[in-house]
């Protein structure tokens, strides 16, 4: 395929969306919040869905600018990583139905470019406050406990919460952001109201952290939560839990056999002193003859009631037994006390009976990592497993292939033994009988053409027997076969769906219900994957002097150049703008959403280079073209067609705005001045206007009219006003902001900071 062709094959192609954040990241169940949320390559048209049927998704309005992370920004060796994708906001209503169960659930976006994989948000049961993201001092919270929805949202960024203990007692605080997808490395830190350092929890592989301190009634603690590498983006949201109360870490065991009887050991803290202490307490329990597997136990301390949840299970669960020998299902705890300690046991097995065995330690609360043998009767390795699919804990299952005693082996590979958390559970059982579905989360087709659904079966405990398949919420234009079956030595079957060459750009879900036979019963299992239908790109576009390094001053526009081919007659509307997925952090390198004129083959796209870049490494830019298109219904849509990498070389800037560093006094009600010196290079002779910018929480508190800087002055003051209030004290970070047109038509920019003190001693004049 020559060059040409292979432009045109490949604009064909539109880009699928990309499920990013919800912000806030938790929603209160049983009802409705307006959010943001967060994706890439959103278009107008996109769709959202959520994955659980008891919640429902209203959009609010279309997706708003791309969001590029403002100063600050990584420089040097860091500045090389990887760049955060670029998002764009939707604004949206989520209602949570009264019948939701509180966790993580899902949700997906789909466009005529196709559909995304899924994303997850939170639904609390308990109180929930949305973080003032516009505060400069320690956000309040009145009462525990309680959920901070937030987000850190730029590099070193810190958000900081104050809240007072109303007892004596534990209070736990826990970070929520491996569950959120968010990538954050949490850091917790709790620290007195005098800056003392109480206790802090960091986490350095993306999950959630806690930690437990003990509070004094009536005083004031402040949380501090931050990234361990002090990175920060738009879809770092998290979920702070601030609970007062007992903390249960683990118990053992942690199951028990229905209507039996027995005593449980609780580890964690304010069990017994109401304390942070490491405790342990025992009480008696009475497991329930129910149906349910598990059952909650409300634990009385002297630091109040928690709930425990209890699995049942209808097998011993034994703790630290004083024998090795079983020959039936069975649950094991016990403890690795040095590194290296192997646990062994033996369990008898008959040629071709299945055993599922696993070996529970993260899901316990407890640091090891497990791992698990099986050796056959003559001692060789029969089957070995470190990490189960999602987990650093251990599951097998296997067939025994001789009569005999099979020798289980546990043993630790993360060194965190010892402590009285070192605990794991082994657990041996007959597999249920039984199977499952499983299928991607989403396919896309186009009109006229097929799809298909490649649906995987796992059988269990023995199950040999075919699947029955079908597909249910077809809409209208879409046909799927009927009489599917996987069969009994088969576990993949790849569901075609048949679609009309008028059906409607849409996205629906659809259901994969799955029948099998069990002895005597039918069983069914449902699944469900997002199905949207696509539409094909009318137009490619490319670079002029792709092949070039463009060498541009920074703190200037660069209108790079691009080619447009309209295909087969199109003259539909189209715009450009960037790709969310960009090489390297960019520092801020960033081009509009911008519409093209009606027509044009060839157009200038002003990509705006800060003052700030680095000079000594290219910088490069991706973007899309972004065209309107119309379905057989007369229903517009948006596709989207990528341009290649523009290269970029930096240099030295256009002009530059000077403060000199000076740091002002001045008296609140009353006017400065900042004097600049405003440098431009000899062959840029264009004036100069300089504004100043402040933060958002004091922007009212300050007032300038620009100043116009002619050619060849390079001296110039900028006279502002302020109103006396208390939050200007101490001091405020003013930037003085110069700009400039540069061929009469393109942005040049440059900035300066100036700190303005407003100090007792002067206000006292």
């Amino acid at each position: 395929m020559n060059l040409a062709l292979a432009a045109v094959a490949a604009a064909a192609l539109s880009v699928a969306p990309g499920a990013g954040y919800i912000y806030p990241p938790v929603m209160p169940a049983g009802r409705a919040t307006e959010v943001q949320f967060g994706g890439y390559e959103f278009t107008p048209d996109v769709e959202l869905h959520s994955l659980d049927p008891g919640v429902t998704i209203e959009r609010l309005g279309p997706p708003g600018d791309l969001i590029v992370p403002e100063p600050p920004y990584w420089f040097g060796q860091k500045s090389m990583r990887g760049a955060f994708p670029i998002p764009r906001e939707l604004p949206a209503r989520i209602t949570v139905g009264k019948e939701v169960s509180p966790g993580i659930t899902r949700w997906q976006a789909a466009n005529a470019g196709g559909a995304s994989g899924t994303a997850p948000y939170l639904i609390e049961s308990g109180r929930v406050v949305v973080e003032n993201r516009h505060r400069a001092d320690p956000q309040t919270l009145d009462s525990l406990p309680v959920t901070v929805a937030a987000r850190l949202g730029r590099i070193a960024e810190v958000d900081c919460y104050n809240f007072t203990a109303a007892q004596n007692g534990p209070v736990t605080a826990e970070l929520i952001t491996g569950r959120l997808g968010s990538g954050i490395h949490g850091v917790i830190e709790i620290r007195e109201s005098n800056g003392v350092h109480v206790a802090d929890v960091v986490n350095t592989d993306g999950r959630d952290c806690e930690l437990t301190f003990a509070a004094e009634a009536g005083k004031t603690y402040s949380a501090r939560v931050f990234d361990v590498d002090f990175r920060g983006n738009q879809a770092f949201v998290y979920a702070l839990r601030i609970t007062p109360g007992p903390r249960v870490l683990m118990t053992r065991p942690n199951a028990g056999r229905p209507s039996q009887t027995r005593e449980i050991e609780f580890i964690g803290y304010g069990l017994e002193t109401n304390t942070a202490q490491l405790e342990r307490v025992t009480r008696k329990i009475d497991f329930p003859d129910q149906q349910e597997p598990t059952f909650p136990y409300n634990l009385k301390t002297p630091a109040g009631s928690t709930s425990v949840s209890f699995r049942l299970e209808d097998f011993d669960e034994l703790v630290e037994p004083e024998g090795n020998e079983f020959s039936g299902p069975i649950a094991i705890n016990g403890t690795l006390d040095h590194i290296g300690q192997e646990d062994r046991y033996t369990l008898e097995m008959s040629q071709g009976d299945t055993w599922s065995l696993a070996v529970e330690a993260r899901v316990l609360g407890s640091p090891l990592d497990p791992v698990l043998r099986v050796l056959a009767p003559d001692g060789s390795e029969l089957a070995k497993n470190d990490d189960a699919e999602g987990t650093s804990d251990c599951a097998l299952e296997i067939t025994a292939a001789t009569d005999g005693p099979h020798t289980i082996v546990i043993s630790d590979v993360s060194s965190e033994v010892g402590s009285p958390l070192s605990i794991y559970r082994f657990v041996a059982k007959r597999p249920h009988t039984d199977f499952s579905l499983s299928i991607p989360p989403s396919v896309s087709f186009e009109a006229g053409g097929k799809a298909s659904i490649a649906v995987k079966v796992a059988r269990s405990g023995g199950y040999q027997g075919a699947v029955a398949l079908e597909v249910k919420g077809l809409p209208a234009g879409i046909t799927a076969p009927t009489e599917l079956q996987i069969p009994a030595d088969k576990n993949e079957l790849n569901i075609e769906l048949t679609t009309n060459a008028d059906c409607a750009t849409t996205s629906t879900y659809l259901s994969i219900v799955g029948v099998g036979t069990i002895g005597s019963r039918s069983v069914k299992h449902v699944s469900r994957v997002l199905v949207s239908r696509t539409m094909q790109v009318p137009v490619s576009i490319s670079w002029v002097g792709r092949e070039t390094q463009h060498e541009r001053p920074r703190g200037s526009t660069f209108p790079a150049e691009l080619k447009i081919n309209r295909q087969d007659g199109y003259n539909g509307q189209i715009w450009l703008m960037m790709s969310s997925k960009q090489s390297r952090h960019r520092q801020g390198i960033r081009g509009p959403i911008m519409k093209v004129p009606e027509g044009a083959r060839r157009v200038f796209y002003p990509v705006f280079l800060p003052e700030w870049l680095e000079t000594f490494r290219t910088s490069r830019l991706v973007i899309f073209a972004v065209a309107e298109v119309v379905d057989p219904q007369g229903e517009s849509h948006y596709v989207l067609s990528p341009s290649g990498r523009l290269c970029i070389i930096v240099e030295g800037a256009l002009m530059k705005v000077d403060g000199g560093d000076a740091e002002i006094e001045a008296l609140p009600g009353e006017a400065f001045e900042i004097p600049v010196d405003v440098l431009r290079r000899p062959n840029f002779t264009e004036d100069v206007t300089l504004e100043i910018t402040v933060a958002d929480d004091v922007d009212e508190l300050f007032q300038a009219a620009p100043v116009v800087v002619p050619t060849g002055q390079t001296r110039a003051t900028v006279r502002v006003e302020t109103t006396a209030a208390p939050r200007l004290y101490p001091e405020q970070q003013l930037t003085v902001r110069a700009t400039a047109l540069q061929d009469g038509k393109w942005l040049a920019v440059s900035e300066t900071d100036v700190t303005v003190v407003f100090t007792e001693k002067v206000a006292a004049r």
